[in-house]
């Protein structure tokens, strides 16, 4: 048996995941059990990871026509949040302001994108920035959904990392 591990990497999501890290993930991300695992615990410490993938369900439910769509691009969301909880390790850098968090998901007087338009801006944003991590999640996705549901895996992460991304910096912005 071998053993496989990823090394941290705190600037994920500002920055790719390591060639080192990306081979250990297609690995890794190939056991349900262990994504299941790593993935609730992300949740668990991580307000916005929590968050998030509640904003993805209900985005997805409203926005997805079919079920299978649906699962793959709330799969896409769980391998993101898997990976980030496997080489982030420490959330707290993340977004430290709870309310700033649920005031970014629950506050209808934020104007809001179209979700094709959301959608859009977050994978060409995940696409330049995270070349290695899209790699991962396509692979995984193509073993576990196959070719036509790749994209939508890929977007359910594009749309986490975004997320993410948005949030932190408004987080930031607060603290000033």
């Amino acid at each position: 048996m071998r053993i496989v591990a990823t090394e941290f990497q705190p600037d994920f999501p500002l920055t790719d995941i390591s060639d080192k890290n990306a081979a250990a993930l297609e690995e890794l991300l190939t056991d349900p059990e262990f994504i299941g695992y790593i993935h609730t615990n992300s949740e668990r410490l991580s307000l916005l990871y929590r968050l998030s993938h509640l904003a993805g369900t209900a985005l997805a439910s409203k926005k997805v026509d079919s079920s299978t769509q649906r699962e793959a691009f709330l799969h896409g969301t769980t391998l993101y949040e898997t990976i980030g909880g496997l080489v982030q390790k420490d959330f707290r850098s993340t977004v430290h302001n709870s309310q700033i968090t649920k005031d970014y998901f629950y506050d209808s007087s934020e104007p809001t994108l179209s979700f094709i338009s959301l959608l859009s801006d977050a994978r060409e944003e995940f696409d330049d920035a995270l070349p290695r991590t899209k790699k991962v999640i396509a692979t995984v996705a193509l073993k576990s959904h196959g070719t036509l549901l790749v994209d939508y895996t890929v977007s359910g992460a594009a749309l986490s990392r975004y997320n993410e991304v948005d949030l932190t910096a408004r987080s930031l912005m607060a603290d000033l």
